[in-house]
């Protein structure tokens, strides 16, 4: 009879577990009972199975059960075949072992094709183990899964690992691999170093690896028994080396798409590539503990990338971030991340602080765009996220298409220790699907990072644009960072209103500059007043010696320096230096629209 593995058609006899005795065009893959592996789940088979991997033939591991009882170690030169229906290896060590399994793999292909399942029963800090030579090739997976990897003490320096892979490999894909139950002993953590992790990819002596690919990865209970403890407890983590200056870091890349990660009590994806993709992946949390740092949904500490149309059910615990984009902090190369598509769902009883937090640190102008993101729930949001500046670099951050419910306000900007920064918040159609208005935003310290709103809904104040962050005045129910109005800028021929209302003998005072700008008839300031029955307009215009001249009237209201109450109809002066006031001496409220066209 025949078959085909993954592209290898195999011919031969059916053998005694299930497996088929023959041979392929390339190799022939050899059952694993052809070295005496019995496969009843009872029998010791370390010695058969140690002897089937030391020999370097394609490997057939059919559909037993194999009972080992100290770890399998294994190095291929060259290519590396493995094929299994439904195999389980599982440990039965009367000692704790460092791993389950170890491959050491050198230059060519390397697969585990077909069904897998590795057990580490708890006696193992490491379920299945890849270390890549200096001429390592490519490493596919393929419905191998692995549980119950522990880290009992400190005796070995390894974490509890799922899948660990090192080394300079050209590639790694899994398709279909799955991770549950590791888990990190009270006590045994060390923090930044050693933790408990589904997928772990790190470099060695030699390097690290260049792509990840994770196709429908399934990782569950990535865990500490302290619930304390809350370093590193990740699903998937890629670490870049910590040491090396940015000229010899290797650019990685990570793709995941699809899967679900599912109680990772620490982050769901932590990486350090320089270009990180993750597509339609799911992320629970129906039991965890209470965290801080060290427990966003998806970290992404260097680079940039994409994430797209992910969704995050939470009804047991939340994260303290969704995402979290620390961007290009060792290669500084690039920054620019994209969150195209997220919805999140927060059970009741929860609060998640915040959906983002960006902190692009690269070398040269970042932006970052977050669109097409709801979040829902009988739980609460605290704040849609934060927006960090620094390294005396100009950053852009551009929201659009939001629905949520924040408590405090939308977004803070806060500009952290490293020097300066400018940049642009941009805020389109997001609605507020709260009871109660809440602030755009918040900075600290003023810093000039320009900002611009529209189409925003149950918001407690307007941001038009774009104005300057600290070049702004208060009035009435406004502060310097919320009650912001248009500026001169170059986006010309854009008309954005802003709105106030002002009670009787109420002063708004618009500063010199904010938008007025250079004196040129160009540059245009309207403002209309409404008291419920009367409407006027005003526009303001430059004058040929820098003063602005207002044609036109507003019933009630005065425009200028001067405490005086302008007439309905006629022409004035108004001067720059001296800012713009608008005092109402209307008996009841009077509205106030302003637009800007410059």
């Amino acid at each position: 009879m025949t078959a085909t593995i993954w592209g290898l058609t195999c011919s031969g006899v059916p053998g005694g577990d299930g497996s088929l005795e023959g041979s392929t065009s390339l190799k022939t893959i050899v059952p694993v009972s052809n070295f005496g592996a019995i496969g009843d789940g009872l029998t010791d088979d370390t010695v058969a199975l140690q002897a089937a991997i030391t020999s370097g033939s394609p490997l057939n591991w059919g559909s037993g059960v194999y009972r080992i009882t100290s770890k399998l170690v294994g190095t291929y030169e060259s290519s590396m075949i493995w094929v299994a229906y439904g195999a389980k290896i599982f440990l039965d060590s009367p000692v704790v072992q460092q791993q389950v399994v170890l491959l050491n793999l050198g230059e060519g292909e390397h697969s585990i094709l077909g069904q897998l399942k590795i057990d580490a029963n708890l006696k193992a800090y490491c379920v299945l183990d890849f270390e890549g030579t200096a001429t390592a090739g490519t490493l596919h997976l393929d419905n191998v899964y692995v549980t119950r990897a522990y880290r009992s003490g400190t005796v070995f320096p390894t974490g509890a690992e799922g899948i660990w892979t090192k080394g300079p490999f050209k590639s790694v894909v899994f398709d279909n691999c799955s991770a549950e139950d590791c888990r990190l002993a009270e006590g045994a953590g060390v923090p930044g170093l050693y933790g408990v992790f589904g997928f772990s990819f790190s470099s060695n002596t030699f390097g690290q690896v260049a792509l990840i690919e994770l196709n429908n990865p399934k990782i569950n209970k990535i865990w500490c028994e302290d619930n304390t403890y809350v370093a590193d407890q990740d699903g998937i983590r890629v670490i870049a080396p910590s040491v090396a200056p940015s000229s010899n870091v290797t650019e990685q890349t990570l793709i995941v798409t699809g899967g679900k990660i599912k109680n990772a009590y620490g982050r769901g994806i932590k990486s350090q590539c320089e270009m990180t993709t993750i597509i339609g992946t799911t992320f629970i949390r129906t039991q965890g503990f209470a965290r801080g740092y060290g427990n966003e949904e998806i970290d992404i500490q260097e680079g940039g990338g994409l994430i797209k149309d992910i969704q995050c059910l939470y009804t047991g615990s939340c994260p303290e971030i969704v995402v979290q984009l620390v961007t290009a902090r060792v290669l500084k190369k690039t920054g620019n991340a994209i969150i195209d598509g997220a919805h999140v769902f927060i059970g009741a009883g929860l609060t998640l602080p915040r959906f983002f937090t960006t902190s692009p640190v690269a070398e040269n102008a970042q932006v970052t765009t977050i669109s097409n993101v709801s979040i829902v729930g009988e739980g609460s949001l605290t704040i849609l996220g934060a927006f960090y500046g620094a390294y005396n670099k100009e950053f852009h951050l551009r929201l659009s298409d939001i629905v949520a419910a924040p408590t405090n306000r939308l977004v803070n900007v806060v500009l952290r220790d490293w020097g300066s920064a400018t940049g642009t918040l941009t805020i389109d159609r997001v609605i507020n699907t709260g009871p109660t208005p809440v602030a755009i935003i918040t900075q600290l310290p003023p810093w000039p990072v320009k900002v611009s709103t529209t189409e925003i809904i149950n918001f407690a104040d307007h941001i038009r644009g774009y104005s300057i962050l600290g070049e702004i005045g208060a009035g009435p129910g406004y502060t310097a960072t919320e009650g912001l109005i248009p500026r001169n800028t170059d986006r010309a021929g854009v008309a954005r209103p802003y709105s106030f209302t002002l009670s009787n003998g109420e002063t708004y005072t618009i500063p010199s500059g904010t938008c007025i700008g250079t004196a040129t008839a160009s540059n245009l300031l309207m403002i209309a007043t409404s008291d419920g029955t009367r409407n006027s307009q005003a526009i303001i215009a430059a004058g040929a010696d820098g003063t602005q001249v207002l044609a036109g009237g507003a019933s009630s209201t005065w425009v200028g320096s001067l405490s005086i109450n302008e007439p309905i109809s006629g022409t004035y002066r108004i001067w720059r230096n001296a800012g713009i006031n608008i005092k109402s001496y209307a008996a009841n409220p009077v509205t106030f629209t302003i637009w800007y066209i410059g």
